[in-house]
Parts: C-alpha cells; sequence; structure tokens
C-alpha cells in the first residue's frame, strides 16, 4: 500500500467514526444514560373567585414527556388559594395543570415536565372512582401493565365552583405497581368522580427517595419537605406528594401548592389548611 493509500485509509476511519458519534442519539450518557431536561412554563395568573386558569408545558421533538411538576402562590387564608382540579400528561410531549381560585385574590401557576428520549412508548392507565358525600375521601390506583414500571401519574376531578368542590391530597407512586391519588368531597352532592391516570413504561427499576415533615399550628404556615438527592448513576426522573386527608372541611389538612423538581431533589410544599392543624407532608423522588 502507497503512503497515499494509508494516508486515505486512516482519513476514512477517522471520518467513518466522527459520523458515528455525530449520529448518537441526542441525550444519550456513557453507559447507555439517556439525560432528561426539565421545562418549565411561563405561569399563568388566576384572579376572581372561581376563576379557572391552566398553565402547560411542551417537550422538545424527539423527547417525550416522562413525568411532571408544579408550581403556585402560596395560599393565604380567605384570600388566596389555587385549587388543582387537574394534573395530567397530554399527548406525548406535554404537561398540564389546571386550578380553581378559591377566593378572591389572585396567585399563578405553572406547570413542569421532564423530557426524556425515551425509545419506548409510554402506556396510559386510568381509573375512575365516585366522589362520596361531603367529608369522605375517594382513592384511586390506576396500575401499570405487567412488565412496566410507574414512570409518574396525575389526575382530574370536576373544578370547583360556588356549590361543589374538592381537593387532592395524594399523588404518587402506589406499591411500585401504578399511582395513587385521594380526593376529599368538600362540598356539593352532584355526581363526581375522581380519575387516577398512571404513565408505564419498560424501563429499569426505579429508586425511591422520601423526606416528610410536620405541617402544624394555625391556618396559612407553610412547610417544605426535600428528598434527599438521587444517586449520580440513577438520576432525579419525576416525584409526588402526599398529605393528611382532610377533616371537616380543610381542618388538619394541608394545602400543597407546589411539588417539583431541584437540581437532583425534589420539594414538595404545603400551608396549614385550617386552625389548629395537625397533618403531615410526604415527598417523594424517582430516580432512574
Amino acid at each position: 500500500m502507497t503512503p497515499l493509500s494509508k494516508h486515505m485509509t486512516r482519513f476514512l476511519a477517522a471520518a467513518i467514526a466522527v459520523s458515528l458519534v455525530a449520529a448518537a442519539p441526542a441525550g444519550a450518557a456513557r453507559g447507555g444514560k439517556q439525560s432528561a431536561t426539565v421545562v418549565t412554563g411561563a405561569p399563568v395568573t388566576i384572579a376572581g373567585q372561581f376563576s379557572a386558569g391552566t398553565a402547560s408545558v411542551s417537550c422538545p421533538k424527539g423527547t417525550q414527556a416522562t413525568a411532571g411538576g408544579f408550581a403556585s402562590t402560596l395560599p393565604t387564608r380567605d384570600a388566596q388559594w389555587i385549587d388543582l382540579y387537574e394534573f395530567l400528561r397530554v399527548g406525548t410531549r406535554g404537561w398540564r395543570v389546571s386550578g380553581v381560585q378559591a377566593h378572591t385574590g389572585s396567585g399563578t401557576l405553572a406547570a413542569s415536565a421532564y423530557c426524556e428520549p425515551l425509545k419506548g412508548k409510554v402506556r396510559r392507565r386510568s381509573l375512575n372512582v365516585p366522589l362520596g358525600a361531603v367529608g369522605s375521601t375517594a382513592t384511586g390506583l390506576a396500575k401499570c401493565p405487567r412488565g412496566t414500571t410507574v414512570l409518574s401519574g396525575g389526575f382530574a376531578v370536576p373544578p370547583a365552583n360556588a356549590t361543589a368542590s374538592s381537593y387532592v391530597s395524594r399523588s404518587i407512586a402506589g406499591n411500585g405497581v401504578g399511582w395513587v391519588v385521594d380526593a376529599t368531597r368538600l362540598a356539593g352532592a352532584d355526581a363526581a368522580s375522581l380519575t387516577t391516570f398512571a404513565y408505564c413504561a419498560d424501563v429499569t427499576k426505579i429508586k425511591t427517595r422520601s423526606a416528610s415533615v410536620p405541617v402544624l399550628g394555625s391556618s396559612g404556615l407553610a412547610q417544605t419537605a426535600t428528598t434527599p438527592a438521587c444517586p449520580k448513576k440513577t438520576p432525579l426522573r419525576g416525584g409526588g406528594f402526599a398529605t393528611s386527608t382532610p377533616v371537616n372541611g380543610l381542618l388538619g389538612s394541608a394545602l400543597v401548592y407546589e411539588s417539583r423538581p431541584s437540581g437532583q431533589s425534589w420539594l414538595s410544599s404545603a400551608v396549614a389548611g385550617g386552625g389548629p392543624t395537625a397533618s403531615t407532608l410526604v415527598t417523594n423522588a424517582y430516580c432512574r
């Protein structure tokens, strides 16, 4: 082989290597670990009693929305509180959260989503459970198909109005088989239901990090629970929250107003719903 031929061979080999690197999927990390990007949408303002608003976010092309989070303005007693009525995945790349202003004030609501170049299909499972009499709590567990793992979940209840309302106090992975949601009827007697959503895929085993904090004292006192950080090899991929179910209206409740990522941790914040309040706020991070 002539020197020129050897030079051309080395050049072609290098060019092929470069082209293979350039063709690697976006977000691919060492060892095949796919990266995820957190996208947060613009906040929407919800002002005026029983006014509704929706915040949404969309993932870039080539990625899927695999989990979501939300953040709203700190509730203040008899002035401002955005009561969430839906939190769910939209299509393959979107996430949406909606709420109703329970008082006459004004607050903001924002949605966030984990966006991944996930190769497999995300399967949705849902379960409808009737909302019972005032003061009762409905629980729905949407289970994933066999051979899949729950990535995240969501919920939907009727939006609050002047005669009927409910409050979601738990939205979290349930026993590794699906997603569980609690909703308590605060007012109204009309036929209504809680819908729980589970989003499932064939992925590696998920590790959970958890934290809790008591929500004590009179109405309006805020507390935040932040999980330990996810391990480097299994980064944060979503989270959830749970509180004690309300009794006697919102007495003994913790009003969750944010549940979202914070670096490699997941945080949830709540205020005491009615005084004196004795409740517990739990927040989970899901790492894979």
